[in-house]
């Protein structure tokens, strides 16, 4: 018995033994991770092509969101050049201390700006829809997405900037406009897909970078069926005329734009004959999910 235990003692020994020695080891083995990580990877060679990419992306196409990705290597980056400096490796707890606060007073007062931006959008929300707290293009888009499943045929088809919104909204199928401001690609597009209808927003720059640029060329390829908003730019439904497409770049090659823009009526057949009733774009009910069928 007294052989057991003592083997088991030198067992126990023995495991606190290699412990104690992968305590000491870890500390090379650190220095070792930071020496491999002074090669050039993966992440090396691509947050230079992104940033890159980046730089050339096209500002009508740009955003925010295209940071995101490489926020983490930025982050990482920093923080390992921190913990590489001889001042932080001095004065580590007092630097680290330092840094904490000024990077915690500024987000402190940023999360309670932004308490504060959701509260107001919440109380907005409640008094306005869905899109009561996404400004005016976002709220005329979407009550222009409600008039067009009033008063479109059932089986139109339209041109817009975000057309899985405008079917949840109005029903209505559509494929996103051609991003060209050539006419006769555009009209080419327009027959190939079957849309009449096309929705002149400001969502984005899209819309006066491609659509702008072919109805100014071309406006009697287009009718006026609705607008909304009080802005001077307001987001408009209008009709396409398809066949006045056809040879308009060789006509707007000799013949310069008008001054200013007239585009004349649509004809009432190409509406309904009798508005159906669609849900309010500010009601908490999904219009595609609650409409009757014809």
């Amino acid at each position: 018995m007294r052989s057991d235990r003592g083997s088991a003692s030198a067992a126990a020994a023995s495991a606190t033994a290699r412990i104690a020695a992968s305590v000491r080891i870890s500390p090379r083995t650190a220095a070792s991770a930071r020496r491999a990580r002074s090669g050039v990877g993966l992440p090396e060679l691509l947050l230079p092509l992104y940033l890159g990419l980046i730089l050339l992306w096209p500002t009508v196409w740009s955003g925010d969101r295209f940071a995101l990705p490489i926020l983490p290597l930025l982050i990482f980056y920093a923080a390992e050049a921190l913990v590489q400096s001889r001042v932080i490796a001095q004065r580590g707890a007092l630097i680290g201390a330092l840094a904490f606060l000024l990077a915690a007073v500024p987000l402190a007062a940023h999360l309670l700006q932004q308490a504060q931006v959701s509260r107001t959008c919440s109380e907005l929300t409640r008094a306005s829809g869905p899109f009561g707290c996404y400004g005016g293009p976002v709220q005329e888009f979407a009550d222009a997405a409600q008039w067009s499943g009033a008063h479109l045929p059932a089986a139109a088809a339209v041109f817009s900037r975000k057309p899985s919104i405008f079917y949840v909204l109005s029903g209505i199928h559509g494929r996103v406009f051609p991003l060209t401001d050539d006419p006769q690609v555009f009209g080419a597009a327009a027959r190939e897909a079957g849309v009449r209808y096309v929705i002149i927003d400001y969502l984005d720059q899209l819309g006066g970078r491609y659509l702008m640029p072919v109805i100014r060329k071309v406006p009697d390829a287009f009718c006026y069926m609705s607008g909304f908003g009080d802005r001077e730019g307001q987001t408009l439904v209008l009709g396409i005329l398809s066949e006045r497409l056809v040879g308009s770049g060789q006509r707007n090659q000799t013949e310069p734009e008008p001054s200013t823009l007239s585009i004349a009526s649509c004809d009432p057949v190409m509406r309904r004959a009798a508005p159906q009733d669609v849900p309010s774009s500010s009601a908490s009910t999904i219009p595609l999910l609650v409409r009757e069928e014809p």
